[in-house]
Protein backbone atom coordinates (compact mmCIF):
# COMPACT_ATOMS: atom_id res chain seq x y z
CA UNK A 1 0.00 0.00 0.00
CA UNK A 2 1.14 3.64 -0.99
CA UNK A 3 -0.21 7.06 -0.64
CA UNK A 4 -0.42 8.76 -4.15
CA UNK A 5 -1.27 12.46 -4.81
CA UNK A 6 -3.78 13.12 -7.78
CA UNK A 7 -5.16 16.54 -9.41
CA UNK A 8 -8.99 14.86 -8.88
CA UNK A 9 -8.20 13.04 -5.36
CA UNK A 10 -6.07 14.76 -3.75
CA UNK A 11 -4.39 11.43 -1.38
CA UNK A 12 -5.19 8.42 -1.83
CA UNK A 13 -4.31 4.92 -0.42
CA UNK A 14 -3.56 2.68 -3.47
CA UNK A 15 -2.86 -0.76 -3.40
CA UNK A 16 0.87 -2.20 -4.10
CA UNK A 17 -0.47 -5.88 -4.07
CA UNK A 18 -3.49 -7.77 -4.12
CA UNK A 19 -4.99 -8.19 -1.33
CA UNK A 20 -7.60 -10.78 0.22
CA UNK A 21 -10.92 -9.66 1.32
CA UNK A 22 -10.66 -9.88 5.22
CA UNK A 23 -6.97 -8.97 5.28
CA UNK A 24 -5.78 -5.91 8.06
CA UNK A 25 -4.67 -3.63 4.95
CA UNK A 26 -3.14 -0.75 7.94
CA UNK A 27 -3.20 -0.65 11.46
CA UNK A 28 -3.01 2.85 13.42
CA UNK A 29 -3.17 4.27 16.61
CA UNK A 30 -5.10 8.07 17.06
CA UNK A 31 -2.88 10.41 17.97
CA UNK A 32 -6.24 11.87 19.62
CA UNK A 33 -9.67 10.41 20.27
CA UNK A 34 -12.93 11.40 22.09
CA UNK A 35 -16.27 10.15 22.85
CA UNK A 36 -19.25 11.37 21.29
CA UNK A 37 -21.77 13.52 24.02
CA UNK A 38 -22.75 10.53 26.83
CA UNK A 39 -20.66 8.29 26.22
CA UNK A 40 -17.66 7.14 28.94
CA UNK A 41 -13.95 8.83 28.10
CA UNK A 42 -12.61 5.99 28.47
CA UNK A 43 -14.24 3.21 27.59
CA UNK A 44 -16.74 4.69 24.83
CA UNK A 45 -19.92 2.54 26.13
CA UNK A 46 -23.40 4.96 26.21
CA UNK A 47 -24.40 4.93 29.69
CA UNK A 48 -22.04 7.76 31.27
CA UNK A 49 -23.74 9.03 34.12
CA UNK A 50 -20.93 10.16 35.99
CA UNK A 51 -19.44 13.80 35.47
CA UNK A 52 -15.91 15.16 35.70
CA UNK A 53 -16.10 17.54 38.39
CA UNK A 54 -13.68 19.68 36.67
CA UNK A 55 -14.12 20.29 33.35
CA UNK A 56 -17.63 19.35 33.12
CA UNK A 57 -17.07 17.86 29.51
CA UNK A 58 -15.95 14.25 30.43
CA UNK A 59 -18.01 11.19 31.62
CA UNK A 60 -17.64 8.43 32.93
CA UNK A 61 -19.65 5.08 33.03
CA UNK A 62 -17.73 4.03 36.42
CA UNK A 63 -14.86 5.19 39.17
CA UNK A 64 -12.83 2.39 37.97
CA UNK A 65 -12.87 4.39 34.09
CA UNK A 66 -12.70 7.64 35.68
CA UNK A 67 -9.69 6.64 37.55
CA UNK A 68 -8.63 4.70 34.36
CA UNK A 69 -8.45 7.68 32.68
CA UNK A 70 -7.30 10.30 35.03
CA UNK A 71 -3.63 9.98 33.91
CA UNK A 72 -4.35 10.98 30.06
CA UNK A 73 -6.95 13.39 31.19
CA UNK A 74 -5.95 15.37 34.62
CA UNK A 75 -3.37 17.53 31.80
CA UNK A 76 -6.11 18.80 29.62
CA UNK A 77 -8.96 18.84 32.55
CA UNK A 78 -8.52 22.71 32.73
CA UNK A 79 -8.64 23.40 28.95
CA UNK A 80 -11.74 20.98 28.79
CA UNK A 81 -13.27 22.98 31.43
CA UNK A 82 -13.63 26.19 28.97
CA UNK A 83 -15.30 23.65 26.19
CA UNK A 84 -18.60 23.55 28.61
CA UNK A 85 -20.60 26.52 27.12
CA UNK A 86 -19.53 25.50 23.24
CA UNK A 87 -22.60 23.48 21.78
CA UNK A 88 -22.63 20.41 22.51
CA UNK A 89 -22.50 18.48 19.04
CA UNK A 90 -18.84 20.67 18.78
CA UNK A 91 -17.50 19.72 22.05
CA UNK A 92 -15.83 16.17 20.39
CA UNK A 93 -13.76 18.36 18.18
CA UNK A 94 -12.87 20.60 20.76
CA UNK A 95 -11.37 17.92 22.92
CA UNK A 96 -9.37 16.70 19.65
CA UNK A 97 -8.26 20.55 19.01
CA UNK A 98 -7.19 20.57 22.88
CA UNK A 99 -5.19 17.18 22.67
CA UNK A 100 -3.40 18.15 19.56
CA UNK A 101 -2.49 21.84 19.83
CA UNK A 102 -0.37 21.43 22.90
CA UNK A 103 2.36 19.15 21.36
CA UNK A 104 4.42 20.33 18.66
CA UNK A 105 5.27 16.87 16.75
CA UNK A 106 1.38 16.34 16.89
CA UNK A 107 0.74 19.44 15.46
CA UNK A 108 3.44 19.69 12.46
CA UNK A 109 1.71 16.11 11.13
CA UNK A 110 -1.99 17.18 11.30
CA UNK A 111 -0.76 21.05 9.83
CA UNK A 112 0.08 18.17 6.94
CA UNK A 113 -2.94 17.38 6.39
CA UNK A 114 -5.13 18.99 3.53
CA UNK A 115 -8.24 21.00 4.08
CA UNK A 116 -9.28 24.12 2.58
CA UNK A 117 -10.29 26.43 5.08
CA UNK A 118 -12.12 28.83 2.06
CA UNK A 119 -14.64 25.88 1.68
CA UNK A 120 -16.00 26.06 5.27
CA UNK A 121 -18.90 28.88 6.11
CA UNK A 122 -18.51 31.54 8.27
CA UNK A 123 -20.83 30.54 10.85
CA UNK A 124 -18.52 27.34 11.33
CA UNK A 125 -15.40 29.39 11.03
CA UNK A 126 -16.56 31.74 13.72
CA UNK A 127 -17.53 28.89 15.95
CA UNK A 128 -13.38 27.61 15.34
CA UNK A 129 -12.84 31.15 16.66
CA UNK A 130 -14.66 30.79 19.70
CA UNK A 131 -13.06 27.61 20.23
CA UNK A 132 -9.73 29.34 20.05
CA UNK A 133 -10.42 31.68 22.40
CA UNK A 134 -12.30 29.75 25.07
CA UNK A 135 -8.90 27.67 24.91
CA UNK A 136 -6.91 30.70 25.17
CA UNK A 137 -8.92 32.21 28.35
CA UNK A 138 -8.15 28.65 30.60
CA UNK A 139 -4.70 29.10 29.80
CA UNK A 140 -4.31 32.43 31.29
CA UNK A 141 -6.09 31.23 33.76
CA UNK A 142 -2.89 29.60 34.70
CA UNK A 143 -3.53 25.96 33.21
CA UNK A 144 -1.40 23.61 34.73
CA UNK A 145 -0.39 22.01 31.72
CA UNK A 146 2.55 24.59 29.73
CA UNK A 147 2.78 25.21 26.08
CA UNK A 148 5.33 24.44 23.87
CA UNK A 149 5.90 27.56 21.93
CA UNK A 150 8.08 26.27 19.28
CA UNK A 151 4.94 24.87 18.23
CA UNK A 152 3.62 26.01 14.71
CA UNK A 153 0.29 26.41 16.20
CA UNK A 154 1.33 29.03 18.58
CA UNK A 155 -1.56 29.78 21.12
CA UNK A 156 -0.84 33.56 20.36
CA UNK A 157 -1.57 32.90 16.15
CA UNK A 158 -5.05 32.48 16.43
CA UNK A 159 -5.33 31.87 12.60
CA UNK A 160 -3.02 28.87 12.72
CA UNK A 161 -5.23 27.61 15.20
CA UNK A 162 -7.98 27.87 13.31
CA UNK A 163 -6.65 26.61 10.20
CA UNK A 164 -5.53 23.22 12.21
CA UNK A 165 -9.43 23.14 13.71
CA UNK A 166 -10.30 23.21 9.53
CA UNK A 167 -7.89 20.15 9.10
CA UNK A 168 -8.63 18.19 12.51
CA UNK A 169 -12.69 18.73 11.14
CA UNK A 170 -11.99 17.55 7.70
CA UNK A 171 -9.72 14.43 8.31
CA UNK A 172 -11.51 12.61 11.77
CA UNK A 173 -13.73 10.14 11.71
CA UNK A 174 -16.07 8.93 13.48
CA UNK A 175 -15.61 6.04 15.80
CA UNK A 176 -18.27 2.67 15.72
CA UNK A 177 -18.40 0.32 18.67
CA UNK A 178 -16.74 -3.09 18.09
CA UNK A 179 -20.03 -4.95 19.20
CA UNK A 180 -22.84 -2.64 18.15
CA UNK A 181 -20.90 -0.59 15.16
CA UNK A 182 -22.78 2.49 16.56
CA UNK A 183 -21.05 6.15 16.46
CA UNK A 184 -19.41 6.32 19.89
CA UNK A 185 -16.51 8.98 19.24
CA UNK A 186 -14.74 10.33 16.66
CA UNK A 187 -10.55 10.33 16.57
CA UNK A 188 -7.66 11.24 14.18
CA UNK A 189 -5.60 9.15 12.23
CA UNK A 190 -3.23 11.75 10.33
CA UNK A 191 -0.50 9.08 8.95
CA UNK A 192 -2.74 6.46 7.14
CA UNK A 193 -6.47 6.64 7.50
CA UNK A 194 -6.99 9.89 7.22
CA UNK A 195 -6.16 9.76 3.66
CA UNK A 196 -8.62 7.10 2.28
CA UNK A 197 -11.40 8.41 0.12
CA UNK A 198 -15.07 8.07 -0.12
CA UNK A 199 -16.75 5.70 -2.12
CA UNK A 200 -20.47 4.85 -1.53
CA UNK A 201 -19.52 1.04 -2.32
CA UNK A 202 -16.39 0.93 -0.36
CA UNK A 203 -13.68 -1.63 -0.56
CA UNK A 204 -12.58 -1.48 2.49
CA UNK A 205 -14.14 -0.97 6.35
CA UNK A 206 -12.88 0.43 9.88
CA UNK A 207 -12.95 -1.67 12.38
CA UNK A 208 -11.75 0.14 16.18
CA UNK A 209 -10.20 -1.47 19.26
CA UNK A 210 -11.71 0.03 22.82
CA UNK A 211 -10.48 1.42 24.54
CA UNK A 212 -7.68 2.28 22.82
CA UNK A 213 -9.90 3.76 19.81
CA UNK A 214 -7.18 2.00 17.73
CA UNK A 215 -8.68 1.54 13.66
CA UNK A 216 -7.82 -1.29 11.23
CA UNK A 217 -8.28 -1.13 7.92
CA UNK A 218 -9.85 -4.16 6.66
CA UNK A 219 -10.83 -5.48 3.19
CA UNK A 220 -14.21 -5.86 2.21
CA UNK A 221 -12.99 -7.87 -1.48
CA UNK A 222 -10.34 -9.43 -2.96
CA UNK A 223 -8.66 -6.01 -4.33
CA UNK A 224 -5.99 -6.21 -7.24
CA UNK A 225 -2.82 -4.28 -7.55
CA UNK A 226 -2.89 -0.41 -8.58
CA UNK A 227 -6.81 -0.22 -6.91
CA UNK A 228 -7.79 2.52 -4.87
CA UNK A 229 -8.41 1.45 -0.86
CA UNK A 230 -11.91 3.39 0.22
CA UNK A 231 -13.85 3.39 2.67
CA UNK A 232 -17.53 5.10 3.32
CA UNK A 233 -17.77 8.32 5.33
CA UNK A 234 -21.64 7.93 5.67
CA UNK A 235 -24.36 5.53 5.95
CA UNK A 236 -25.33 4.14 3.14
CA UNK A 237 -28.67 3.22 4.20
CA UNK A 238 -29.50 6.67 5.04
CA UNK A 239 -32.36 8.46 2.48
CA UNK A 240 -30.81 10.74 -0.36
CA UNK A 241 -30.81 13.75 0.92
CA UNK A 242 -29.41 12.73 4.18
CA UNK A 243 -26.23 11.32 3.10
CA UNK A 244 -26.15 14.17 -0.09
CA UNK A 245 -26.62 16.66 3.28
CA UNK A 246 -23.67 14.65 4.79
CA UNK A 247 -21.41 14.82 2.14
CA UNK A 248 -21.89 18.17 0.39
CA UNK A 249 -21.10 19.43 4.32
CA UNK A 250 -17.76 18.12 4.25
CA UNK A 251 -15.44 20.79 2.97
CA UNK A 252 -12.87 18.26 1.26
CA UNK A 253 -15.44 16.65 -0.64
CA UNK A 254 -15.41 16.91 -4.34
CA UNK A 255 -17.95 14.31 -5.15
CA UNK A 256 -21.84 14.60 -6.24
CA UNK A 257 -24.84 12.32 -6.21
CA UNK A 258 -26.98 11.64 -9.31
CA UNK A 259 -30.32 10.92 -8.16
CA UNK A 260 -33.42 10.21 -10.66
CA UNK A 261 -36.65 10.64 -7.91
CA UNK A 262 -39.38 7.84 -8.43
CA UNK A 263 -41.26 8.27 -11.94
CA UNK A 264 -45.17 8.45 -11.18
CA UNK A 265 -46.49 5.50 -12.66
CA UNK A 266 -48.42 4.96 -15.84
CA UNK A 267 -52.22 4.98 -15.66
CA UNK A 268 -53.07 1.11 -15.40
CA UNK A 269 -56.81 0.05 -16.73
CA UNK A 270 -58.49 -1.65 -13.52
CA UNK A 271 -59.44 -5.44 -14.33
CA UNK A 272 -63.19 -5.45 -13.28
CA UNK A 273 -64.36 -2.18 -14.92
CA UNK A 274 -61.78 -1.52 -17.13
CA UNK A 275 -60.98 2.18 -16.13
CA UNK A 276 -58.19 3.84 -15.87
CA UNK A 277 -56.68 4.60 -12.40
CA UNK A 278 -55.71 7.64 -11.50
CA UNK A 279 -51.99 7.42 -10.44
CA UNK A 280 -51.99 10.98 -8.76
CA UNK A 281 -53.94 9.29 -6.18
CA UNK A 282 -51.85 7.46 -4.52
CA UNK A 283 -48.91 9.48 -4.62
CA UNK A 284 -50.97 11.93 -2.53
CA UNK A 285 -52.26 9.70 -0.01
CA UNK A 286 -48.52 8.76 0.38
CA UNK A 287 -47.42 12.48 0.75
CA UNK A 288 -50.49 12.93 3.19
CA UNK A 289 -49.64 10.03 5.40
CA UNK A 290 -45.63 10.38 5.36
CA UNK A 291 -46.55 13.66 7.33
CA UNK A 292 -48.15 12.19 9.47
CA UNK A 293 -46.22 9.36 10.31
CA UNK A 294 -44.04 11.66 12.61
CA UNK A 295 -41.07 9.87 14.38
CA UNK A 296 -43.00 9.59 17.71
CA UNK A 297 -45.66 8.11 16.09
CA UNK A 298 -46.26 4.31 17.62
CA UNK A 299 -49.22 3.39 15.47
CA UNK A 300 -48.33 -0.39 13.69
CA UNK A 301 -51.53 0.33 11.17
CA UNK A 302 -50.49 3.86 10.04
CA UNK A 303 -46.68 3.00 9.31
CA UNK A 304 -47.78 -0.70 7.62
CA UNK A 305 -50.16 1.53 5.18
CA UNK A 306 -47.41 3.67 4.71
CA UNK A 307 -44.92 0.91 3.96
CA UNK A 308 -47.19 -1.00 1.82
CA UNK A 309 -47.36 2.68 -0.02
CA UNK A 310 -43.97 3.30 -0.18
CA UNK A 311 -43.16 -0.32 -1.20
CA UNK A 312 -45.47 0.35 -4.21
CA UNK A 313 -44.58 3.54 -5.46
CA UNK A 314 -40.51 4.13 -4.23
CA UNK A 315 -39.23 0.45 -4.34
CA UNK A 316 -39.18 -2.48 -1.53
CA UNK A 317 -35.36 -1.47 -1.47
CA UNK A 318 -35.35 2.31 -1.32
CA UNK A 319 -33.63 4.48 2.16
CA UNK A 320 -37.36 6.02 2.66
CA UNK A 321 -38.89 2.44 2.51
CA UNK A 322 -36.10 0.74 4.78
CA UNK A 323 -36.98 3.88 7.21
CA UNK A 324 -40.14 2.52 7.46
CA UNK A 325 -39.60 -1.05 7.53
CA UNK A 326 -36.98 -0.21 10.75
CA UNK A 327 -39.51 1.62 12.62
CA UNK A 328 -42.06 -0.86 12.20
CA UNK A 329 -39.70 -3.42 13.13
CA UNK A 330 -38.94 -1.84 16.59
CA UNK A 331 -42.18 -1.10 17.16
CA UNK A 332 -43.21 -4.72 16.84
CA UNK A 333 -39.40 -5.57 19.13
CA UNK A 334 -40.98 -3.56 21.43
CA UNK A 335 -44.28 -5.60 22.29
CA UNK A 336 -42.87 -8.93 21.70
CA UNK A 337 -44.19 -9.69 18.79
CA UNK A 338 -41.98 -12.06 17.00
CA UNK A 339 -43.39 -13.66 14.13
CA UNK A 340 -43.90 -9.78 12.63
CA UNK A 341 -40.82 -8.39 13.92
CA UNK A 342 -39.48 -11.94 11.89
CA UNK A 343 -40.92 -11.19 8.78
CA UNK A 344 -39.40 -7.68 8.63
CA UNK A 345 -36.13 -8.52 9.78
CA UNK A 346 -35.76 -10.59 6.80
CA UNK A 347 -37.12 -7.84 4.48
CA UNK A 348 -34.75 -5.81 5.87
CA UNK A 349 -31.96 -8.17 5.59
CA UNK A 350 -32.80 -8.20 1.87
CA UNK A 351 -32.43 -4.45 1.89
CA UNK A 352 -29.38 -3.97 2.95
CA UNK A 353 -27.96 -6.97 0.72
CA UNK A 354 -28.79 -4.67 -2.12
CA UNK A 355 -26.64 -1.90 0.10
CA UNK A 356 -23.96 -2.69 1.98
CA UNK A 357 -20.92 -4.95 0.96
CA UNK A 358 -20.98 -8.65 1.49
CA UNK A 359 -18.67 -8.47 4.11
CA UNK A 360 -20.35 -5.62 6.04
CA UNK A 361 -20.09 -5.65 10.04
CA UNK A 362 -23.63 -3.54 9.92
CA UNK A 363 -25.23 -7.03 7.27
CA UNK A 364 -24.03 -9.16 9.48
CA UNK A 365 -25.55 -7.73 12.89
CA UNK A 366 -28.82 -8.43 10.82
CA UNK A 367 -28.22 -11.73 9.84
CA UNK A 368 -27.31 -12.31 13.47
CA UNK A 369 -31.20 -10.82 14.82
CA UNK A 370 -32.37 -12.69 12.12
CA UNK A 371 -31.39 -15.76 13.88
CA UNK A 372 -32.43 -14.48 17.48
CA UNK A 373 -35.35 -13.79 16.11
CA UNK A 374 -36.08 -16.99 14.62
CA UNK A 375 -35.06 -18.66 17.93
CA UNK A 376 -37.75 -16.49 19.95
CA UNK A 377 -40.18 -17.44 17.95
CA UNK A 378 -39.62 -21.40 17.80
CA UNK A 379 -40.08 -20.71 21.31
CA UNK A 380 -43.17 -18.89 21.48
CA UNK A 381 -44.77 -20.78 19.08
CA UNK A 382 -47.37 -23.51 19.69
CA UNK A 383 -46.16 -26.88 18.03
CA UNK A 384 -49.12 -26.92 15.96
CA UNK A 385 -47.45 -24.00 14.27
CA UNK A 386 -43.92 -25.23 14.14
CA UNK A 387 -44.59 -26.62 9.87
CA UNK A 388 -44.42 -22.81 9.00
CA UNK A 389 -40.93 -22.52 10.44
CA UNK A 390 -39.55 -25.67 9.80
CA UNK A 391 -40.06 -25.08 5.91
CA UNK A 392 -38.34 -22.06 5.76
CA UNK A 393 -35.36 -24.25 7.86
CA UNK A 394 -32.64 -24.20 4.90
CA UNK A 395 -33.08 -20.41 4.40
CA UNK A 396 -32.50 -19.47 8.37
CA UNK A 397 -29.59 -21.86 8.59
CA UNK A 398 -27.73 -20.41 5.27
CA UNK A 399 -28.29 -16.90 7.05
CA UNK A 400 -26.66 -18.22 10.19
CA UNK A 401 -23.65 -19.25 8.21
CA UNK A 402 -23.79 -16.16 6.62
CA UNK A 403 -23.95 -14.25 9.94
CA UNK A 404 -20.45 -16.71 10.81
CA UNK A 405 -18.75 -15.66 7.46
CA UNK A 406 -18.89 -11.99 8.10
CA UNK A 407 -17.77 -11.87 11.59
CA UNK A 408 -15.08 -14.67 11.49
CA UNK A 409 -13.64 -13.03 8.32
CA UNK A 410 -13.81 -9.52 9.31
CA UNK A 411 -13.84 -9.75 13.27
CA UNK A 412 -11.98 -12.78 13.97
CA UNK A 413 -12.93 -16.53 15.36
CA UNK A 414 -12.74 -15.45 18.80
CA UNK A 415 -14.69 -12.57 18.50
CA UNK A 416 -17.77 -12.45 20.64
CA UNK A 417 -20.35 -11.69 17.42
CA UNK A 418 -18.60 -14.81 15.94
CA UNK A 419 -18.77 -17.13 19.04
CA UNK A 420 -22.53 -15.87 18.92
CA UNK A 421 -22.98 -16.75 15.53
CA UNK A 422 -21.59 -19.97 15.77
CA UNK A 423 -23.68 -20.76 18.95
CA UNK A 424 -27.19 -19.49 16.90
CA UNK A 425 -26.12 -21.48 14.00
CA UNK A 426 -26.35 -25.29 16.23
CA UNK A 427 -29.27 -24.11 18.25
CA UNK A 428 -30.98 -23.39 15.38
CA UNK A 429 -29.85 -26.92 13.79
CA UNK A 430 -30.60 -28.72 16.94
CA UNK A 431 -34.11 -27.52 16.50
CA UNK A 432 -34.52 -28.80 13.16
CA UNK A 433 -32.66 -31.98 13.91
CA UNK A 434 -35.36 -32.38 16.55
CA UNK A 435 -37.91 -32.33 13.70
CA UNK A 436 -36.24 -34.56 11.80
CA UNK A 437 -35.65 -31.61 9.31
CA UNK A 438 -32.21 -31.96 6.91
CA UNK A 439 -30.36 -28.64 6.35
CA UNK A 440 -27.61 -29.58 4.39
CA UNK A 441 -25.22 -28.12 6.90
Amino acid sequence: MFIETTNSKGRCLVATTHIARGSVVASEVPVAASPSPGHCSFCYGSNASKVCTGCRLASFCSVACQRSNWPSHKGLCRQLKAGASIPRSLQPLFALFVAVVDHSSIAVTVDALAADRSRFDSTTIEAFGRMVVARQAALASNAPHPVDSSSTTNPGDAGRQINLLCKISCNAVGISHPSTFEDCGVALFPETIAKANHSCVPNCTLLFDLPSASARLIALQDITPDTELTISYIDAADPFPIRQKDLQSRPTCKGFFQYNPPTIPAPTPCTCCKSTSNPIQPIQTLTSLSKQCTPKDTDPSNLSHLLTLQTRLLSPNSPLTLQTRQRLYSIHLSSANWQSALLLCNEIACTLESIYPPLSPSLGLQYLSLCRLALLVAQDLHPSMYPAILKDANTLMGVAEKAHVVFSTVLGDSHLLTLEAKEKRYELGAFYAAFGVRTGK
